[in-house]
């Protein structure tokens, strides 16, 4: 195992660094905001960007850094464009200066998450999505796999349920014989399988 991809959010980064700190591969660390949790709470907000970058600095924030705004990668993640676009241009509407609109992004998008209640930013089927362009990423990156190497993705239980759902059903996209992960849970998947592998 040369790779670990992690959510850019701190419970994955902390749970990454204190799995891998002392592995013997030494792999790299590339920070992925597809595989985020589903935008549903302010638990699913991030810390602002350089605070992140400065606690991992050995961490690969690429794919966060090739954004038009980084600093407002929590959007990007986003599938749905529509709600995606607003939001920015709402958030730079509202703050004269980019820096204020990168300051006060957290809060206003917590903002608007507790007002949208019950309604969410991000529905299922949008993270389901996200969850169909990261394994494609992964097939992507696994031509490079050598014999039994593995990919490690450290993620969370919305995202990785979806990812793992033999199909999605009705028109909220239901994730359909799919695990839900506990807690720090380890499960082996086959990208080429489409499954949970023993």
């Amino acid at each position: 195992m040369k790779l670990v991809i992690s959510s850019p959010l701190r419970r994955c980064l902390e749970t990454t660094r204190e799995i891998f700190k002392d592995h013997k591969n030494k792999p790299k660390v590339l920070v992925w905001p597809v595989v985020k949790e589903m935008l549903i709470s302010s638990c699913d907000m991030a810390d602002d960007l350089d605070t992140i970058k400065k606690e991992y600095p050995d961490y690969d924030f690429s794919a966060i850094d090739a954004l038009p705004h980084p600093e407002l990668w929590i959007l990007y993640a986003l599938k749905n464009e529509t709600i995606r676009e607003e939001l920015i241009q709402e958030l730079f509407a509202k703050y004269p200066t980019r820096n204020e609109t990168f300051h006060n992004a957290k809060y206003y998008i917590s903002e608007k998450l507790k007002n949208m209640f019950p309604t969410h930013i991000e529905f299922q089927v949008d993270l389901n999505a996200r969850t169909y362009d990261a394994k494609e990423a992964l097939k992507d990156i696994s031509k490079d796999l050598n014999g039994d190497e593995a990919i490690v993705v450290v993620a969370h239980s919305r995202f990785l349920e979806a990812f793992t759902a033999e199909r999605f059903e009705g028109e909220n996209g239901e994730p359909v014989n799919s695990k839900w992960f506990a807690n720090c849970e380890v499960a082996a998947y086959s990208l080429e399988k489409n499954c949970i592998v023993e």
